[in-house]
């Protein structure tokens, strides 16, 4: 089984944090990433206006494992976002985290079933 990789990236800035996952958020979704999706990599990722988010990367980085899926929150709303072939795109807005959660899973086990597409160069 390939090794799990979990980072959390932070920029040096002092901005107060206004929006964004909390510590609970990104734990349970970590987790979730994981269980679902074992070879891929969860990333904490803080900008520097100080919002959190979360992401679920493919092995390698390549896309032909599928996207990069982006999980953050703004206000109250979580948001599911993936960027996949220099595309970026919205896959939902979710009032809560079990919803962002289920989607999140229901991404991932889609993205698992597909068949592979050619392999990026990096």
């Amino acid at each position: 089984m390939l090794g799990r990789i979990t980072q959390s990236h932070a920029n040096e800035h002092a901005c107060p944090v206004a929006d964004g996952l909390d510590q609970s958020d990104c734990l349970v979704l970590s987790i979730a990433a994981t269980m679902a999706a074992p070879e891929w990599s969860v990333e904490i990722y803080t900008d520097a206006a100080g919002e959190i988010s979360l992401m679920i990367i493919p092995p390698n980085v390549d896309d032909a494992f599928g996207p990069t899926l982006i999980v953050h929150k703004v206000a109250l709303t979580f948001h599911l976002d993936q960027f996949h072939w220099d595309e970026y795109g919205s896959l939902g807005n979710y009032i809560n985290r079990d919803e962002v959660q289920d989607a999140m899973n229901g991404a991932l086990r889609s993205v698992l079933a597909a068949p592979r597409r050619g392999t990026t160069l990096h």
